[in-house]
């Protein structure tokens, strides 16, 4: 077993664990014993033998990877018990949470994997479930309320609502080990909603008094990051982001959403510049209705990834065929690199196809997307400013990575009066307020589907080509989607029985 890279002390915590990047034995060496780093919070969330706990933190601050290790280890110290892993959204779910679990899941302490139903079956007889937790469904509210568990684990659960946490502790009712029904959630500060309220506000009610809660911050967990991680988003967020994201702050936001965005750092005048017909664009749309569309033209420069907003659609009360005749109109001569729309209007981006519009839905994530917007948004002194250094000999700092042409009026309107939505009772409900979203909206899908990057920019996809009906897109989008999910079962880490050798399970502490 290698050492560890921080302190240099070999690792034997727990045997059959394969060494990687991330694995068991170095997640409990780290949080227990590394004289390098002081994890003493994550330890005491990991050990506390309280019914209900929940992390806060910032950034990169190791929750996730603490609620996975404490999963892992209770799903082994009670056999035949039954566990469920949840996020909000099933791709952050499987991508993120899901994935740094089965990472640190010893394989032989499993006995089966079934990719298909987020199943992972321990040689104990134990269960633990993966579950996106968006209950507005009727058919995954149905299905938790269903459920006998041992233990709930919430990531993220800043995104959820606080009847989803109150059906899962209904769910704690598992009769392996009467004693030992446990919930805990991992989360971002998002100001003072329901989880500061029943975890960390010191007036909270007298019952909600045993529920624990613990913060860390980003810089706690620094030793365990890359060298510029942290540095990196102090050079790209606005003050109070960094209270909260770095610092682990639970203080509210202002009103307004995109607080760096001005006219003077953001817009260039049309007349002045055009970006080159050569580079591609990547495209959101706001389906509207009642409201109005908007659709974001997004030109990305090559090699740096700046972005420039250089034409805008934005109507009501529009037809799709002039929609569409608008946006051709707009594309010509250029090249698509994406476009996502929202897809909970599919009838309309059936219609767009009939046009020879074609994309992928959006990833739709508010906060994280915003929080992608926000840092194109935020002027670092690492960037030069794009047009100020226009004609000068040296670059002249600090500059944005996202700019307007001042063609789009509408965007530049709707950026200045995003705000975040208050209820009656004037408190922040830390969602964003419905007036004024349509372009920010639009140009969110675009940006957090797409995320281009400097040196690599997205490729278009088979399912966009111009040359396809409508119905063929949507034939080979969802293949693509299939496809997606066959390498993923290539990639797991567990097979169905490549281990029949038991051994010892390192034990949470009784108190």
């Amino acid at each position: 077993m290698p050492p560890c890279t921080l302190c240099g002390e070999k690792l034997e915590v727990v045997e059959g664990v394969v060494p990687g990047e991330l694995d068991l034995n170095l997640a409990l060496h780290r949080i227990q014993a590394c004289p390098a780093i002081d994890m003493s919070i994550q330890k005491a969330f990991l050990y506390s033998d309280a019914k209900l706990a929940a992390l806060s933190g910032g950034f990169g601050a190791s929750k996730s990877v603490t609620g996975c290790v404490w999963s892992v280890l209770l799903a082994n110290r009670i056999p035949r018990s039954e566990h469920l892993v949840g996020r909000l959204n099933r791709p952050a779910l499987e991508t993120t949470t899901r994935s740094t679990f089965l990472s640190l899941a010893p394989r032989v302490w499993v006995e089966d994997w079934v990719e298909t139903k987020g199943k992972l079956i321990w040689k104990n007889g134990s269960v633990t479930w993966f579950k996106h937790l968006d209950i507005a469904d009727a058919d995954v509210k149905g299905h938790i309320r269903s459920m006998n568990l041992t233990s709930f684990l919430v990531d993220q659960s800043e995104e959820t609502q606080k009847g989803t946490f109150l059906t899962l502790i209904g769910r704690l009712r598992r009769q392996t080990d009467p004693l030992a029904h446990f919930g805990r959630l991992l989360l971002n500060p998002n100001g003072q909603d329901w989880n500061w309220d029943m975890f960390f506000n010191p007036k909270r009610k007298e019952s909600w008094k045993k529920n624990i809660g613990l913060t860390v911050a980003t810089t706690d967990n620094a030793k365990n990051l890359p060298p510029d991680y942290i540095q990196n988003m102090l050079d790209n967020y606005p003050a109070d982001w960094s209270e909260r994201f770095i610092r682990g702050s639970f203080a509210e936001f202002g009103d307004q959403i995109y607080k760096d965005f001005s006219v003077d750092m953001h817009v260039w005048e049309e007349a002045d510049w055009s970006p080159p017909l050569d580079w591609p664009v990547i495209v959101g749309i706001d389906i509207g209705g009642v409201d109005p569309w908007a659709i974001g033209f997004w030109a990305v420069m090559p090699q740096t990834g700046i972005l420039f907003k250089f034409d805008e659609i934005y109507q009501a009360g529009i037809l799709v065929a002039d929609i569409a005749a608008e946006y051709h109109r707009i594309m010509e001569g250029r090249t698509l690199d994406g476009l996502a729309y929202d897809y909970e209007n599919q009838q309309a981006a059936l219609e767009l196809g009939e046009f020879e519009i074609g994309g992928t839905p959006a990833i739709k994530e508010v906060k994280p997307g915003i929080f992608k917007m926000q840092s194109y948004l935020h002027p670092s002194e690492k960037v030069p400013h794009f047009f100020k250094s226009m004609g000068k000999t040296d670059p002249v700092y600090p500059g944005p990575r996202m700019y307007f042409s001042s063609k789009c009026v509408n965007s530049i309107r709707e950026y200045q009066s995003y705000k975040w939505a208050k209820n009656r009772q004037d408190e922040f409900t830390e969602e964003p307020d419905h007036a004024c979203s349509h372009s920010p909206d639009s140009d969110r899908y675009a940006v957090h589907t797409f995320r281009p990057e400097p040196a690599r920019l997205l490729l278009p996809k088979n399912y966009e080509s111009k040359e396809l009906t409508p119905h063929s897109r949507l034939y080979w989008h969802r293949a693509a989607i299939h496809k997606q999910d066959e390498e993923k079962q290539k990639q797991s880490p567990f097979v169905r029985s490549p281990f029949r050798t038991r051994n010892r399970m390192l034990s949470l502490p009784r108190r």
